[in-house]
């Protein structure tokens, strides 16, 4: 086959040498590569431009997402915080009732509290606490006259949980008559499930605070709120009582009391205020502003 004609017999072209881009292109070959090889080239310049405007648009793209001119301070920012309260009824109760009794030896004074403290405890699985939900600890230590030991005292201890109000108020009502030296009315507090989803809220409200609070500073400043660079919140741990009447967050009063407060049958039987929790958080947000 000679040099200046296709396979097919024609003569190649001078503008089919100069446009062809079909790979190893049969007219193409018969003039010794010459053609070949210069579109090879032309690909490969064509390769390396791509690369290069990816490697462009990687470069734009990382200095766009990390804005280090803030750094440099040419942008503006405001800072305001915020607080979320919410308030909730109880669903956690708490009792630590305590009895003492005294006698000559320790482990006599031992025996006779764990009967009163045993006794007690009994009641308290009877009246629906949870076995699991009850601890008890026992001590003892000397007890002292004016100039020298008159024998020993023993200390019986319980703390109770309960998240039924309807248990909790059983159980008020029932350590009040129980002999106890401390405390006998429930500490109210949260599940932590159920403080969680408190947090949750008032971080909500306290977000939707700085908000309004940022959107007033900017425009009394006559500019534009931009998105924001930085976000801190606290949940306060403990949740705050707010008084109301009593057992108005437990279904009933205690025998013997009215949901008024006023005992109908003189026994003088303490008037339990449960009321309201509060659990409050406080955020703290920096916008830029334009």
């Amino acid at each position: 086959m000679s040099a200046t004609t296709t396979p097919g017999g024609q003569k190649p072209s001078g503008s089919h040498l100069g446009q062809c881009t079909i790979v190893r292109c049969p007219i193409c070959v018969i003039e010794g590569g010459r053609v070949y090889t210069h579109r090879m080239k032309t690909n490969l310049s064509l390769d390396w431009r791509i690369v290069s405007g990816v490697l462009a648009l990687l470069l734009v793209g990382s200095v766009v997402y990390g804005q280090p001119w803030q750094n440099l301070g040419l942008f503006k920012t405001i800072i305001v915080s915020g607080e979320g309260i919410v308030e909730r009824a109880p669903d956690y109760y708490q009792f630590v009732p305590a009895y003492q009794k005294t006698a000559e030896t320790s482990e006599a004074a031992i025996k006779s509290v764990s009967e009163s403290g045993n006794a007690v405890v009994a009641k308290l699985k009877e009246l629906g606490v949870e076995t699991a939900k009850i601890q008890t600890g026992v001590s003892s230590w000397p007890a002292y006259g004016q100039t020298s030991a008159t024998g020993y005292t023993a200390n019986y201890s319980i703390t109770a949980t309960v998240t039924d109000s309807e248990i909790a108020r059983k159980v008020s009502d029932y350590l009040s008559t129980s002999g106890a030296t401390s405390t006998v009315t429930p500490l109210p507090s949260f599940t932590s499930e159920t403080r969680a989803n408190l947090e949750l809220e008032a971080r909500d409200k306290a977000i939707a605070s700085a908000r309004k609070k940022a959107d007033q500073t900017a425009k009394a400043m006559g500019s534009r709120l931009g998105k924001v660079t930085n976000i801190s919140d606290t949940a306060i741990g403990y949740p705050y009582p707010i008084g109301m009447p009593a057992y108005d967050s437990m279904s009933s009063a205690p025998s013997g009391v009215t949901k008024e407060g006023t005992a109908t049958d003189g026994s003088g039987m303490p008037i339990i205020q449960i009321g309201t929790q509060e659990v409050r958080t406080t955020v703290t947000v920096t916008y830029r502003i334009w």
